[in-house]
């Protein structure tokens, strides 16, 4: 019996699970919020589930797989710092974000600087969401046609319209629970083939010696030198102050203990869950052929070296770690539509039905354009680059000022969030003209850095030659450490240690030690 015969029925049964739980729950969608925010009464468990589902998907257990089998563990720095500030931003920001209680990350802008930055935010934001959903379309259709033997653009329609079909019943909520169910799966699936090849290796008497004979450099964290690590840091870390699922998910929180611990455990659970494909990577040296290509290390595992049954349940944790993310990105698109330019610039009348009609054509219309994007540029990772670097070096300057920088500008903030944006674009190609990749820094210098130095110098002089717009509110964003008001979004603030101690405390209905 094939492969295809034991994969088909529990896709078959996996796919039929997520498209039911996203029937059962758009019979509870009545407005707006409960399709983007979930009602904002999302509780701990399904929280923290699909915060490690969005932040380890299908890309990076594949992708970080294939790297450490070739570098070993200093493949931990491409998501690292994605982590780290995560990390930073949970502590510093997440009860605030969660006590204003928005839909978008513009929202947030628009709250401090008025509406003039809405529509550039909200474009530099939707432009990765599109194409990280192609990135990611893509990624799930190449294991569909692995273990399925479809041809890519089969697999491609075939990935479109599972993930179209659960995000567009339920909304928010129903992503989020089946990230917490992929997330279990997921995890599952690589700590399972860890524990095999330990436990083959350790009967056979030969894992001490095996071990010992890999290249010493595949245990060096720093192998890579400064100047490549000072890059990775500049991609990936920016941006995730910034990282909009995130904001959703605090938004969707039930309160802020709630989003802060979930937040905190989530982003934990996820360095933890990193570390099984640096694992795989490396123990594919001692069970994988000497010829094999890097990007099929897991693949192979989870086909080849387990009886089929087993390989086709890994099949399946694959998808579902790559369906964690792309449903995400998804939604996290159709919320810029729906909120940011067809209720507040096409239709400020639209009802509740209007928006939830809205926010559903949202998800085929980023979806379509993802779909689009997969089929035409098999190969995304250059527009991945730029869509990140433009987020990045666009917002993330004019979003620190709406925490901290008093004398910011409507007009600074809005010209800030442009000129970073395009300058980071422009720098990015120079970068493919010199060096042939806009993701390798020419000279040593990232994208992302003459984005900041452009917005922060441009930020500063048009506040400091411009006045205040009657839109902007200071108070309704700004950190303070010390506030009594838990729900004021004029008053909202947080104090570090209060999170910290907040996030020492178990959750609701999580085992304590004995």
């Amino acid at each position: 019996m094939g492969m295809t015969a034991y994969v088909v029925p529990v896709l078959a049964v996996y796919f039929a699970l997520i498209l039911g739980l996203g029937y059962y729950h758009s019979r509870g969608i009545q407005d707006s919020e409960d399709f983007l925010v979930s009602g904002r009464n999302t509780g701990f468990w399904v929280l923290a589930g699909t915060i490690v589902g969005t932040n380890v998907g299908g890309g990076t257990m594949i992708g970080i797989s294939a790297e450490a089998y070739r570098v070993g563990v200093s493949s931990i720095w491409p998501v690292l710092p994605s982590l780290i500030f995560i990390g930073v931003w949970t502590f510093l920001f997440v009860r605030y974000i969660n006590r204003i209680r928005q839909v978008t990350l513009p929202d947030f802008l628009v709250l401090r600087f008025g509406e003039r930055v809405r529509v550039p935010a909200a474009i530099f934001t939707m432009l990765r969401s599109i194409v990280l959903t192609g990135m990611q379309i893509l990624a799930m259709a190449s294991i569909v046609s692995t273990v399925l033997g479809w041809n890519m653009t089969a697999s491609i329609i075939f990935s479109f319209v599972v993930t179209v079909g659960y995000c567009l019943l339920g909304g928010l909520h129903t992503v989020m629970v089946t990230d917490a169910i992929q997330t279990v799966i997921q995890t599952l699936g690589p700590l399972l083939i860890v524990t095999l090849i330990v436990f083959g290796l350790t009967q056979s008497g030969t894992f001490t010696e095996q071990v010992a004979s890999l290249d010493p450099a595949m245990w060096n964290v720093w192998e890579p030198g400064w100047v490549v690590i000072l890059g990775f840091i500049a991609a990936s870390g920016p941006y995730y102050l910034i990282y909009q699922p995130m904001w959703q998910r605090v938004y969707a929180a039930r309160d802020e203990n709630t989003a802060v611990k979930s937040m905190a455990w989530g982003t934990f659970f996820s360095f933890l869950t990193v570390l099984l494909p640096i694992s795989i990577g490396i123990l594919a040296h001692l069970v994988a052929p000497t010829d094999m290509d890097p990007k099929r290390i897991l693949p192979w595992l989870y086909l080849e070296y387990f009886p089929p049954l087993v390989g086709s349940f890994f099949a399946v944790s694959l998808i579902a770690a790559i369906m964690s993310v792309l449903d995400s990105m998804v939604l996290d698109g159709s919320a810029n539509l729906v909120r940011d330019i067809y209720q507040k610039r096409l239709n400020p009348r639209a009802s509740e039905r209007q928006l939830v009609r809205m926010g559903r054509l949202s998800v085929i219309i980023i979806a379509t354009l993802g779909l689009l994007m997969a089929l035409a540029l098999p190969n995304l990772i250059v527009l991945w680059v730029f869509a990140n670097a433009l987020a990045a070096g666009g917002i993330v300057v004019p979003a620190l000022a709406a925490w901290f920088f008093k004398r910011a500008t409507s007009r600074g903030a809005f010209w800030a969030i442009v000129s970073g944006g395009v300058g980071t674009a422009c720098w990015g190609g120079v970068n493919w003209i010199m060096t042939g990749d806009p993701g390798t820094p020419w000279l040593g210098i990232s994208p992302v850095y003459v984005g900041f130095v452009i917005s922060t110098v441009v930020l500063i002089v048009i506040s400091r030659n411009t006045p205040h717009d009657p839109e902007e509110n200071w108070e309704a964003t700004r950190y303070r450490q010390h506030d009594a008001s838990p729900r004021d979004a004029v008053q909202g603030s947080v104090a570090v240690e209060h999170a910290w101690s907040r996030f020492m405390q178990l959750p609701a209905g999580f085992p304590a030690k004995a």
